[in-house]
């Protein structure tokens, strides 16, 4: 008499939680193979990262990611609009007047062109030199939660 035989049984693992893909509009996440990782296993595909035109300003990192045996990922990257760099003031100056210096945008000197010329019957006293229109960091006030 023969006796019936199974072959290999599968082995059943759950999926991991895609915590990335459920709202890609607020959280301004690019994320790809997330819904196709396995709990505890380490060949997940999930990469994460900002969508174009934002960037990261903390939260979790961006690249790679695995979920654990607890079938949890790491915190999401918070991602925002990237800040476009400001744009400078005119000059201003006695007797003395701006040329070609509207628009000019923050660290770009290749192609801010502006110039200060004295006005008709003044003389530059300092030696010839362009305004220079550059960035620089800005101290934040602290708040609590309380406060805001």
């Amino acid at each position: 008499m023969k006796t019936p035989l199974l072959g290999p049984v599968p082995e059943c693992k759950k999926l991991c939680v895609d915590i990335y893909s459920n709202d890609l509009q607020t959280n301004n996440l690019d994320p790809k193979g997330c819904d196709q990782c396995v709990a505890g296993e380490d060949d997940c595909p999930c990469d994460v990262q900002c969508n174009r035109g934002t960037e990261r300003y903390g939260g979790g990192s961006l690249g790679k990611r695995s979920c654990g045996e607890k079938n949890s990922f790491p915190a999401m990257p918070l991602c925002l609009p990237s800040q476009k760099p400001p744009v400078c003031e005119q000059p201003q100056v006695a007797h003395a007047r701006p040329l070609e210096c509207t628009g000019c945008v923050a660290d770009d000197m290749e192609n801010c062109k502006c110039k200060v010329e004295c006005q008709t019957g003044f003389a530059r006293m300092l030696p010839s030199a362009s305004p220079v229109c550059k960035s620089e960091p800005a101290d934040l006030t602290a708040a609590s939660c309380e406060e805001l």
